[in-house]
């Protein structure tokens, strides 16, 4: 069955309760059935793991009318405090540098790229334009480090207000497969000193939750 939805999701956790609290089916391994053609898929972690189960699931169910990225997040930012759910837009993909002389240079500054693909910034389905959350730009990692100078570096070089690891896989695939996206965030820490002890990952994967069924559910049950 081709599903109108897909919610991804980097790991279970993120989403566990709206799987177990919305009367789901288990299609396979990772794959689950909610509502009325919506599947959530648990992709992994990170942009090579999210790549291929996206091309796996369109291999294996074609691909759905809207793209859903849902998961936590870190705030590069005073503003966005743990627990606050901000919609990325845009996403920059922060492993695309060279570095030359002591200073960092994009892809598109040394012409690997095309300049206008450095900010990958895809269509939001017509029916999420006016949720009234954050609106951000979003950095998209694979190297974790909480190296403070290193941490500012990327802050004011690319000028992103949360830090992502699967974002711009997400958006990149459903630009080029012409899919409608919106990426849903949940700050769970700064990014800072990786001391877990001052996350807050519970309180962010519960406010996901709760915006996921009292927000995102009427929105997509009454399209479908």
């Amino acid at each position: 069955m081709k599903a109108k939805y897909l919610i991804v999701s980097a790991t279970h956790s993120e989403v566990a309760n709206l799987i177990e609290q919305e009367g789901q089916t288990i299609l396979k391994n990772h794959l689950y059935s909610i509502w009325d053609k919506v599947h959530i898929l648990i992709t992994g972690v990170g942009q090579v793991n999210t790549t291929y189960s996206l091309m796996r699931y369109f291999m294996d169910y074609d691909k759905p009318d809207n793209l859903i990225n849902v998961g936590i997040c870190g705030s590069f930012s005073n503003k966005y405090t743990p627990g606050t759910i901000v919609q990325v837009c845009k996403e920059t993909a922060a492993n695309q540098l060279v570095e030359q002389d002591g200073r960092w240079l994009t892809w598109a500054n040394i012409g690997l790229i095309d300049k206008t693909n450095r900010t990958i910034t895809p269509t939001t389905p017509h029916w999420a334009e006016n949720i009234a959350i954050p609106r951000v730009a979003g950095l998209t990692v694979d190297f974790l480090t909480d190296d403070y100078s290193f941490i500012q570096k990327r802050k004011e070089f690319f000028q992103c207000q949360v830090e992502t690891m699967e974002g711009a896989a997400v958006f990149t695939i459903a630009m080029r497969e012409k899919i409608p996206v919106l990426q849903i965030r949940s700050i769970s820490n700064y990014v800072e000193q990786r001391d877990k002890k001052h996350w807050s990952i519970e309180e962010a994967k519960k406010e996901l939750h709760i915006f996921a069924s009292q927000k995102l559910k009427p929105l997509i049950t009454k399209k479908t």
